[in-house]
């Protein structure tokens, strides 16, 4: 089983759970009114058909009230996209159980947004479909939105978590999962964390023209679902505008 598919027992855990509330990521919505929102590329009829990649349980476009957003949000979980249509109040939004790896969409959509997709794919063939999947999906002048994690120099990790070649792995024991192992201990890849100079390479190899490229030491990404406080070691924020040329 693909390591990502590992997010359908996550969202299916926090459902029977009933302890999680889903929420827009706070820095997401910062960023998208901060630096997306006056770039707004909009069609013909004056809309922005908009794709959210990786919505999870709610597309952080559910609270904003702004009918020229019609958003598509698509997440690998059945149980995210469940629960997030259980939950929608918004006309202007739907969701869709879709892989972004799997994707085939064709010069539909004005706008992509990265919902914190791009640093759970972690195998290096994945991150290259996905890319070219969404640079597909956009319209000519379309803009791709990224916030991702990105290495420091200070970064260190709890002790159930292994950092190599810019993957982080978690000790993690379920047999149908493709694990790695370190000293003879199973473990999950869950995270690619690039610096930000391979970030910026991969975006451009991708065919993207990059006109925003951001890194915010001081806005940090918790790289586990383990905790809900962010430390000064977790791993920075990059936040990344490209245009389809």
């Amino acid at each position: 089983m693909k390591y990502y598919q590992c997010y359908e027992q996550v969202y299916e855990d926090l459902r029977k759970a009933q302890q999680f509330t889903p929420t827009p990521n706070n820095s997401l919505v910062e960023f998208f009114n901060e630096e997306v929102k006056g770039r707004l590329p909009l069609n013909k009829l004056g809309d922005c058909d908009l794709l959210e990649v990786g919505c999870g349980a709610k597309s952080i476009f559910n609270d904003f009230n702004d009918p020229r957003l019609k958003t598509l949000g698509i997440d690998i979980s059945r149980n995210a996209i469940s629960w997030a249509e259980e939950f929608n109040k918004n006309n202007n939004i739907k969701y869709l159980n879709l892989d972004v790896c799997k994707m085939n969409f064709k010069e539909e959509f004005d706008l992509v947004f990265d919902g914190h997709l791009l640093h759970c794919l972690t195998d290096e063939e994945d991150r290259k479909k996905a890319l070219k999947n969404i640079y597909n999906a956009l319209r000519p002048n379309g803009l791709f939105i990224l916030e991702t994690m990105t290495s420091h120099k200070k970064m260190s990790f709890e002790e159930n978590l292994y950092f190599q070649n810019d993957t982080l792995y978690r000790l993690f024991t379920n047999a149908r999962y493709d694990l790695t192992f370190f000293n003879g201990a199973p473990y999950l890849p869950i995270r690619k964390i690039n610096t930000a100079m391979d970030t910026e390479q991969e975006i451009i190899n991708a065919g993207f023209q990059i006109i925003y490229l951001y890194v915010l030491g001081n806005r940090k990404i918790i790289p586990y679902e383990g905790r809900s406080v962010p430390l000064i070691s977790d791993p920075d924020s990059l936040r990344l505008i490209a245009v389809k040329k």
